[in-house]
C-alpha cells in the first residue's frame, strides 16, 4: 500500500513526488518526499519553497489560527477580492476532495452560523419584492390545488417532453448538459394552469425565470 499524506482532506500519493528539493525545483513541484522523518517524527511531504514538513506547518498554522483567526480571515478576503476566479477555482478543488460526510458537516455548520443573517436577508428581499412574493404564494396555492385534484407528471412523461424538444431549452436553444432543463408551465399555475404533461415545456432555469408568470407557449415557435 502506497504511503500517503493528507492535504486538505485529499489523499496524495507521496511515492510520486520528487525525492529531493533540487529535483522538485527542476520539475516545478510544490512538494517533495524524502521518506525520512522530520525532527518531530512526521514522515510526510516537504514544501519545496522552505523545506518545511507538511504536517508540522499545518499544525503551526492551526495553532496560530486558533489563537487569532481574524488576520487569516482578512488575508483570505483580500485574496478573494484580488483574484476572485482563482479563489473560486481553488475552493471548488478543495470542496471536491472532501468526503460526503465532511461536506454535510460544513453545510450544516454554515447554515447554523449564518441563520440569523439569512433570515434578515430574506426579510429585506420580501419587503423589496412584494409582487414576487404574492406571485409565489399564488403559485404555491395553485400547486396545492393541483395536487388535491390529482394532477401528476410522471418521470417517463417528462423524459418524453424533453426528447421531443431534442433536449434543448425551447426559448434559448441551449441543450443539456450545458444547462439543466426545468419544467415550465405554459399556463402558469398561478393563472389556473394545471400540472399536467400537456401544459409543460422544457426551459432552462434562466429562461424559466425570464418567462415568469406569463402565458407563453414556446412550443408554437419551434
Amino acid at each position: 500500500m502506497a504511503a500517503t499524506i493528507v492535504i486538505l482532506e485529499g489523499d496524495i500519493d507521496v511515492t510520486r513526488l520528487p525525492r529531493s528539493c533540487a529535483a522538485a525545483k527542476a520539475t516545478g513541484s510544490r512538494h517533495y518526499f524524502t521518506g525520512r522523518p522530520c525532527p518531530n517524527g512526521h514522515t510526510a511531504a516537504r514544501f519545496t519553497s522552505n523545506n518545511g514538513c507538511e504536517e508540522c506547518l499545518k499544525a503551526q498554522y492551526r495553532a496560530r489560527y486558533a489563537a487569532d483567526p481574524e488576520p487569516f480571515r482578512e488575508r483570505a478576503r483580500r485574496y478573494a477580492k484580488h483574484d476572485p476566479e482563482g479563489n473560486r477555482r481553488r475552493s471548488r478543488g478543495w470542496y471536491a476532495r472532501l468526503s460526503p460526510e465532511r461536506r454535510q458537516e460544513i453545510t450544516a455548520a454554515s447554515r447554523e452560523r449564518h441563520a440569523a443573517a439569512r433570515l434578515e436577508l430574506n426579510r429585506r428581499w420580501a419587503a423589496a419584492n412584494p409582487t414576487r412574493i404574492r406571485a409565489y404564494r399564488r403559485t404555491t396555492k395553485a400547486r396545492r390545488r393541483g395536487a388535491q385534484a390529482g394532477d401528476v407528471v410522471t418521470a417517463q412523461e417528462w423524459m418524453a417532453i424533453k426528447e421531443a424538444a431534442g433536449g434543448r431549452c425551447l426559448r434559448c436553444g441551449r441543450a443539456e448538459p450545458e444547462i439543466t432543463l426545468t419544467q415550465d408551465h405554459v399556463v402558469p399555475l398561478s393563472r389556473g394552469g394545471r400540472h399536467r404533461a400537456e401544459n409543460l415545456q422544457p426551459l432552462c432555469g434562466r429562461c424559466n425565470r425570464i418567462k415568469a408568470a406569463r402565458t407563453i407557449d414556446y412550443r408554437m415557435t419551434t
